[in-house]
């Protein structure tokens, strides 16, 4: 067990073990703490105000959070990221393992994560590798997408709220237009590759989604549906997410990178994405 640092914020523990939940209710109550519990999905939570370090449950995940926050029971606004966020994979990375080019790829990629290129120049070199693989490969990765756990009880918890669910990615559309249609999210927006003759040409066409444009999706998204900004909930694993979620008002990351958690309002290490939803009560 480690120790929850100390806060002034609301202190809030999302676990799945309905008993150490309880446990650790009852020592911050024996502290002198005001302390809420509750259950959403299989997620229980416990949060109390107030300074003292607690031990923290195995399992279990502490977040700092504002009063002010999204909340659930008001129409919101959630924009996600695809890859490695609502897709355990990267959809470049299978279309170069299918083509035979996945380490010429991956040299691009550790390139721009040494900081040697920016994400649009980086996607532009990685999609060039593609040149001449069929196009019917994105079709047959889309067919069989590995879902993060807990994607599926958050769209549906959501919907059920009356939230708006929409994906903002840096992959292609031809493989999030299958995500957004099965989970029947209400907007997605990708890049495009080029195809000629039914194979790819190694080029994107149209606007590059990168970092600013899915900061600007999630404003145009907010004014298209009249949510206010209090109520947008961004998340996220790279960089190219942090604009984005510095711009809603809860950025949550999701087994993000290093710099990316340390940004993020919250960040999901170990649970499914559905405690989000725990997030938001």
């Amino acid at each position: 067990m480690s120790l929850l640092p100390l806060s002034d914020q609301e202190t809030r523990v999302i676990l799945t073990d309905a008993a150490a939940a309880g446990q650790l209710a009852d020592e911050a109550r024996r502290q002198g703490l005001v302390v809420s519990s509750g259950l959403r999905g299989v997620h229980h939570w416990v949060s109390w105000q107030g300074q003292a370090p607690l031990p923290l449950p195995s399992g279990a995940e502490c977040f700092r959070l504002r009063a002010e926050r999204p909340r659930l029971d008001r129409p919101g606004l959630l924009l996600m990221d695809m890859d490695s966020t609502a897709i355990a994979i990267e959809c470049i990375d299978e279309i170069a393992r299918a083509g035979g080019v996945f380490d010429e790829v991956s040299r691009v990629t550790e390139a721009a994560m040494r900081g040697e290129l920016g994400f649009e120049e980086s996607l532009r070199q990685r999609v060039a590798k593609l040149d001449g693989i069929p196009a019917s490969v994105l079709d047959e990765i889309a067919a069989s997408l590995p879902l993060n756990p807990g994607l599926e009880p958050l769209v549906q918890g959501l919907k059920q709220a009356g939230w708006k669910v929409a994906l903002a990615s840096g992959g292609f559309n031809r493989i999030a237009s299958k995500l957004a249609a099965q989970l029947e999210l209400d907007h997605f927006q990708a890049n495009d590759l080029e195809e000629a003759g039914g194979l790819l040409t190694g080029r994107v066409s149209g606007e590059i989604v990168g970092a600013e444009v899915k900061a600007a999706i999630l404003a145009q998204l907010g004014e298209r549906y009249g949510i206010p900004p209090d109520q947008w909930v961004a998340a996220g694993d790279g960089a190219n997410d942090l604009p984005m979620m510095s711009r809603a008002a809860l950025g949550v990351g999701f087994r993000a990178k290093p710099a990316v958690a340390a940004e993020a309002d919250a960040h999901l290490a170990t649970l499914g994405l559905d405690a989000i939803l725990a997030l938001l009560i």
